[in-house]
C-alpha cells in the first residue's frame, strides 16, 4: 500500500476517534457540572485529568517505539469502544461523579496512549521535507475535532441521554479501529521484552538520557515551550473566561464565540505551517514568539478601561485569535523539528517525554495567573503587560538559544 494512502487512511482514523473522543470530553464534564452545581468540582475534575493523560504519554512513547504502530491505534479504539459501549449500559444506574471520574480518565489515559504512536507513524509515512504538512495536517484534525466536538455534543445532549451519547461514541471508535486495521506500512519495532513495567522505566532513563546528554537542541528548545506554557499561554486560557463574564459582564454565547474562533485561528495556525513547511529552520521559531510578545501587550491596551465594553470584547476576540494562531504554528513547528532530529527508534519516547515536561508546566501556570487575576480583578491590563513582559524574557533566551544551536547538526 502507498504511503500517501497509508497516511490517508491514518488521518481519516484521527478525524473520526478524536471526534469521539472530543464529545465525551464535552459532555461528561458537562453532566457533572449540572449534576453538582459546583464549579469548583468542575475545574477540580478538569484539571486532573491531565494527570492520567500525561501518564498515558509516558507509556505510549515507550509502545510507540516497542510494538507496531498501527496495532496500537486499532487496539486502542477497540477498547474505548468496548468500555464505551459497557459504560452506556451501566449510565444510569452508577453514581454520576465517580462514574463520570472513572470514563473520563479513561477517555484522557487513552487519548495519552494513542498520540504517541499517531505521532510516530509520521516519519515512516512521509518524506522529511513532508513531515510538517503532516503534523499541520493532524494538527488541524485535532483543532477541527475540538472545534465541532462541543457543538455537536451539545446539540445531540438537547436529543440523547447519556448512555445513548456513550453508545454513539462507541460506534465511532468502533468504525475507526476498523480503518485502521487497514493500515499497512514498514515498521520494525525494537525487540519486545516481558517485564514492561521494566521495560517501560529503563525506556523513560534511556530517553531522558538522550535528551539531556545526547542532544544538544530538545531540552533547550523544549524549555522554551515550558515556559510558554507556564508564563503566557495561561493568561489567556484563563484570562479569555474571566474577562468576558467576570470582567465584562457579557454572555455565555459571547465567550462560545470567542472560543470558536479560537478554534479557526488554530486551524489557520496549522495550515501557515504547511505553507511554509518547505522553509523550515530552527531560528524561525523566533517569529511566532516574536508575534506572541506584540499579542500580549496589545491584549493589555485592549483591557484598559478607557475603551468601552463592546471595542475591548471585540478587540479581545480578534487578539485570541491571532494568539491562537502563532500558538499552533510554534506547537507544530516544535514536534517537526523533534521529529526530524530525533533518531528513528526514539521518536516516539522522545516526543511523549518531551510533551510531559513541557505540559507539567501548565497546571502551576494556570495557579499562578488565577490568583493574579483575582488580586487584580479590577485591572486585568497589569496581568497581560506582566505576561507580555515575561513573553519578551522568553524572546531574548530564544535568541540566544537559536543563535547558539543555529549550525549544529
Amino acid at each position: 500500500m502507498s504511503h500517501t494512502k497509508n497516511f490517508s487512511l491514518l488521518v481519516l482514523g484521527q478525524i473520526i476517534s478524536l471526534f469521539g473522543n472530543a464529545i465525551l470530553r464535552f459532555a461528561l464534564p458537562l453532566c457533572l457540572l449540572r449534576e453538582t452545581n459546583s464549579a469548583i468540582i468542575y475545574s477540580i475534575i478538569t484539571s486532573f485529568a491531565m494527570l492520567p493523560l500525561l501518564i498515558g504519554y509516558l507509556i505510549g512513547g515507550s509502545f510507540a517505539d516497542r510494538y507496531p504502530k498501527a496495532k496500537i491505534m486499532t487496539f486502542l479504539d477497540l477498547l474505548t469502544a468496548i468500555v464505551c459501549a459497557a459504560a452506556s449500559f451501566f449510565a444510569n444506574q452508577a453514581p454520576m461523579i465517580p462514574f463520570i471520574l472513572l470514563v473520563l480518565g479513561f477517555l484522557y489515559a487513552i487519548q495519552g496512549l494513542y498520540q504517541p504512536a499517531v505521532q510516530a507513524s509520521l516519519p515512516l509515512l512521509l518524506k522529511k521535507e513532508k513531515l510538517m504538512i503532516g503534523n499541520a495536517i493532524i494538527q488541524c484534525v485535532d483543532t477541527v475535532d475540538e472545534f465541532l466536538g462541543p457543538a455537536i455534543g451539545s446539540l445531540l445532549m438537547l436529543t440523547l441521554s447519556l448512555n445513548q451519547l456513550l453508545f454513539s461514541c462507541a460506534c465511532c471508535f468502533l468504525f475507526s479501529s476498523f480503518i485502521e486495521k487497514l493500515l499497512d506500512f514498514h515498521d520494525i519495532p525494537l525487540s519486545y521484552e516481558h517485564n514492561s513495567a521494566a521495560l517501560i522505566i529503563k525506556d523513560l532513563k534511556n530517553t531522558f538520557f538522550y535528551i539531556t546528554k545526547g542532544s544538544q537542541q530538545l531540552l533547550p528548545l523544549s524549555s522554551l515551550l515550558a515556559l510558554l506554557n507556564l508564563c503566557v499561554i495561561p493568561a489567556l486560557t484563563i484570562g479569555i473566561p474571566i474577562l468576558i463574564i467576570q470582567y465584562l459582564h457579557m454572555s455565555n454565547g459571547s465567550l462560545g464565540l470567542t472560543q470558536s474562533l479560537m478554534s479557526v485561528g488554530g486551524f489557520v495556525g496549522c495550515t501557515l505551517a504547511g505553507i511554509f513547511s518547505k522553509k523550515m529552520q530552527l531560528h524561525h521559531g523566533l517569529y511566532p514568539l516574536f508575534g506572541i510578545s506584540i499579542l500580549c501587550f496589545a491584549f493589555s491596551i485592549a483591557t484598559l478601561p478607557v475603551f468601552t465594553s463592546s471595542l475591548i470584547y471585540y478587540g479581545i476576540t480578534i487578539l485570541a485569535f491571532c494568539m491562537m494562531t502563532l500558538a499552533s504554528y510554534f506547537n507544530i513547528w516544535f514536534f517537526s523539528y523533534i521529529q526530524i532530529k530525533a533518531p528513528a527508534s526514539q521518536i516516539g519516547k522522545v516526543i511523549s517525554l518531551l510533551t510531559v515536561l513541557v505540559c507539567l508546566t501548565q497546571p502551576v501556570g494556570r495557579i499562578i495567573y488565577g490568583l493574579l487575576y483575582e488580586i487584580l480583578s479590577n485591572h486585568p491590563w497589569i496581568v497581560l503587560f506582566f505576561a507580555g513582559i515575561l513573553s519578551v524574557g522568553i524572546n531574548i533566551l530564544a535568541f540566544f538559544i537559536f543563535v547558539s544551536h543555529r549550525h549544529q547538526p
